[in-house]
């Protein structure tokens, strides 16, 4: 969350949103939890970035379904080497609810 704030004031700082929007960021639309029955039916998307070990993730997304989100929020995976369509079987809706994402560190254009 430290970096998200610290990009949302970096925003904020040139004009690019509101101080309203950064608030309403912060306290409305991202959330995090460290028990999956903490975060409660609201969320519109879930990302899993845990280590990349496919027990641990497919037990993570294992946990979100049925509950605790809503069964028509998308998942997401920030895998970059399991196959995302084992990972996407455990959606509700199946592949069509399920997103591959891979972040790098540092970011490039």
């Amino acid at each position: 969350m430290g970096l998200i704030q610290h990009n949302l004031a970096r925003q904020v700082h040139r004009g690019i949103i509101t101080q309203d929007a950064m608030d309403a960021a912060r306290s409305a639309h991202i959330k995090t939890a460290p028990e999956l029955q903490a975060i409660g039916k609201e969320p519109t998307l879930a990302i899993e970035a845990a280590t990349e070990n496919e027990e641990t993730k497919k037990q993570i997304f294992k946990a979100l379904g049925p509950a605790p989100v809503r069964q028509d929020a998308p998942w997401a995976s920030n895998t970059s080497s399991i196959s995302i369509t084992r990972l996407a079987r455990r959606h509700p809706t199946g592949p069509t609810g399920f997103i591959g994402l891979h972040f790098m560190n540092p970011p490039r254009p």
